[in-house]
């Protein structure tokens, strides 16, 4: 609500959002009640609650103009196989759950932009990515899956990434140190699968994946090869870990590169 629909409605030349759904009736008529760009007037239908407590078989609708509105699992086949004129989904979801979805869309031949991290861990993101890469049921070949972190693109990481390759040359070394304190109050931190992770990590992978997206694109390599890392615990209102002090290696042999990293949310 933020960050995607806003994004989306600067381009209207090329994006149309006609649908946003949500695992529970409650988000979806909150999301579209509250975005300035549709109408007040809403009308929905009925809903029923599968086992596991999720609505199903609701239709919310602000106005002809503005996005339907889905929910539960009957809303996601819809949108997945009934809305022919959806082209691209944008998912938000949890990290825990999200991978799920990620594939579900794919096989049902829509492109894919996902929030960061990929998985809650490494194993999970491998196979989320072997199965993009490998998978040959696709309706098109062509189908795309982005991850939607951001920090590859500022303008600023850009340059730097620039000047390494036309003015300061191939890197040997790097130091990366980060003072980034979570207060309690910090709004990251009030969304219930921030606050009570089911993976290892906590806040940390969420927040720290722009640092290594940031590494990568100014050293212009890709993923390490070796990773040692040592972490803790020091802010109470921080689920799991939130400081690490690491050394990495990236690429082997006469192309390495390798380096420090020290970070810490804690305030």
């Amino acid at each position: 609500k933020n960050c995607h629909i806003p994004t989306l409605q600067k381009f209207p030349e090329l994006f149309d959002c006609v649908a946003v759904w949500s695992r529970r009736k409650e988000s979806v008529e909150t999301l579209l009640h509250s975005n300035v760009f549709l109408a007040s007037s809403s009308s929905s239908s009925s809903s029923s609650s599968s086992n596991d407590g999720i609505h199903v078989d609701i239709s919310t609708q602000i106005n002809q103009a503005g996005p339907q509105g889905y929910s539960g699992e009957e809303g996601l086949q819809q949108i997945l196989q009934e809305r022919k004129d959806i082209q691209v989904v944008i998912m938000a979801l949890p990290l825990d759950v999200q991978p799920r979805y990620v594939t579900r869309a794919l096989e049902a031949g829509k492109h894919v932009l996902s929030e960061k991290p990929i998985a809650p861990t490494v194993a999970e993101a491998q196979r989320l990515c072997d199965f993009y890469y490998s998978h040959n049921n696709f309706p098109s070949k062509l189908l795309q899956w982005s991850v939607a972190e951001n920090f590859r693109y500022e303008p600023g990481i850009q340059r730097i990434a620039d000047a390494v390759k036309t003015e300061i040359g191939t890197p040997i070394l790097f130091s990366l140190n980060i003072r980034l304190p979570f207060k309690p109050n910090n709004p990251y931190l009030q969304t219930t699968w921030r606050s009570q992770p089911s993976w290892y990590g906590g806040l940390f992978p969420d927040v720290f994946v722009h640092s290594t997206a940031m590494v990568r694109k100014v050293l212009d390599c890709g993923v390490p090869t070796k990773v040692s890392a040592m972490t803790s615990s020091h802010a109470d209102h921080i689920p799991s870990v939130d400081t690490m002090v690491a050394n990495a290696v990236f690429g082997n042999n006469t192309n390495a590169v390798q380096g420090s990293i020290s970070l810490s949310f804690a305030g």
